[in-house]
């Protein structure tokens, strides 16, 4: 949990005098109750460790945050992390345990190479593969 403008702002610095190392980013935002766990003066330097991010891995209302929209179909789930992707120049695995989706739920979505593919519970492997060539299991 990132939180403050401070510890982004650190996490920042400490990426940067390291480029080397791949990271790896989960944006929680929000405590399992509902409270907001990232500050509001956060958001920039937030927003700047998003794009230095080698792999992202928010769940659905995450995705929605950061999208500022609601998904709301698996089909979309696929297309807002592309669109994550796209913004954050990441690969993206959208975790599926929020899904609401009949048949769904629990499967995650992971965008890489340009394309979406879909894992049941098994994506968290992919987000271990983080060398800059390591391909993703097919």
């Amino acid at each position: 949990m990132v939180g403050t403008r401070a510890a982004a702002e650190a996490i920042l610095s400490f990426v940067a005098a390291h480029r080397d190392l791949p990271l790896v980013l989960d944006p929680v935002l929000r405590s399992s109750s509902g409270a907001p766990l990232l500050s509001s003066s956060a958001l920039p330097a937030y927003r700047r460790l998003l794009r230095r991010a080698t792999v992202l891995t928010p769940n659905l209302p995450e995705a929605e945050k950061l999208l500022d929209r609601r998904i709301v179909s698996f089909a979309a789930a696929a297309e807002a992390a592309g669109e994550l992707s796209g913004l954050t120049g990441a690969s993206v695995v959208l975790k599926g345990g929020h899904f609401p989706w009949r048949g769904r739920r629990g499967t995650d979505i992971v965008f890489s190479g340009g394309r979406p593919r879909s894992f049941r519970r098994s994506a968290h492997v992919a987000a271990t593969r983080t060398a800059p060539d390591a391909p993703l299991p097919r």
